[in-house]
């Protein structure tokens, strides 16, 4: 028997976070302190937790 197969459907977006100590007055020009990239959106979570539950049950879990 298969086992049966994950399919998401959804986005998956990749954030540029810039961090800064305050926020910039109108009209100023701010430089940021750090930059800080990240993966998510509703698609791409979805899948990453499907595969942290096949990995840690051993088979593919309905979800």
């Amino acid at each position: 028997m298969c086992a049966p197969k994950v399919f998401v459907v959804g986005s998956l977006n990749y954030d540029v976070c810039l961090k800064q100590e305050r926020l910039p007055k109108e009209g100023e020009t701010c430089f940021a302190d750090s930059v800080e990239y990240c993966s998510g959106g509703k698609g791409g979570n979805q899948a990453v937790q499907a595969a942290k539950l096949e990995n840690q049950r051993g088979k593919p879990q309905e979800l």
